[in-house]
């Protein structure tokens, strides 16, 4: 079970882009770390963090996420005043690790959208009962004392064109997916 402030629902992108993002045709670049060394994975950037003065869109594949955005927020009764930041992250088997480090994308206040891509994976987002304090990193690292006495409020499993929606503040992480499977995503942070 969610938090009650969380919201599962569907999120609507054409089958065009789907198929596309899933294909070996769609660019993907490497990022050579998350929240920890060794946490690499593919990214492809829509709109650059606000947070770091370079807030654009950054893909030709922006305009399409963005209608369906509206819609799903529309559909929904979300209200929105700022995009933070949008990103699809692609990330493989971790030999050694059941998922990212607990985390939250920004410190301030915001919400996560976390869109999923792809059907055929195992990777829950894991989110926690915990909240980011200020003065705190806003990481957990993974196999800490502070990681394994995060406690669970729920988790969503992979499934193509579902949306979870929860209040930043919640800790997260991503687990990944099994091996020779891909586990891509959608990452939106708004005001």
């Amino acid at each position: 079970m969610l938090a009650s402030n969380a919201l599962i629902a569907p999120f609507y992108l054409p089958d065009s882009f789907l198929n596309l993002v899933n294909s070996s045709s769609f660019p993907w670049c490497y990022v050579h770390r998350s929240t920890s060394e060794g946490l690499s994975f593919m990214g492809h950037t829509l709109v650059h963090r606000k947070d770091e003065d370079t807030w654009s869109p950054n893909s030709p594949y922006w305009p399409v996420v963005y209608r369906a955005f509206v819609q799903f927020c529309e559909q929904n009764h979300i209200l929105f005043t700022s995009i933070e930041r949008c990103a699809m992250n692609l990330t493989f088997e971790k030999c050694g690790r059941i998922s990212s480090d607990a985390h939250v994308d920004k410190t301030s206040p915001h919400k996560v959208l976390i869109v999923y891509l792809n059907s055929d994976c195992t990777g829950d987002t894991v989110i926690y009962k915990d909240k980011y304090e200020p003065g705190s990193s806003g990481v957990a690292f993974y196999g800490t004392e502070e990681f394994n006495a995060m406690q669970e409020v729920g988790r969503v499993s992979p499934e193509r064109n579902k949306a979870v929606l929860f209040d930043g503040a919640n800790y997260h992480a991503a687990e990944f997916p099994s091996a020779g499977q891909r586990r891509i995503v959608l990452v939106m942070n708004f005001l």
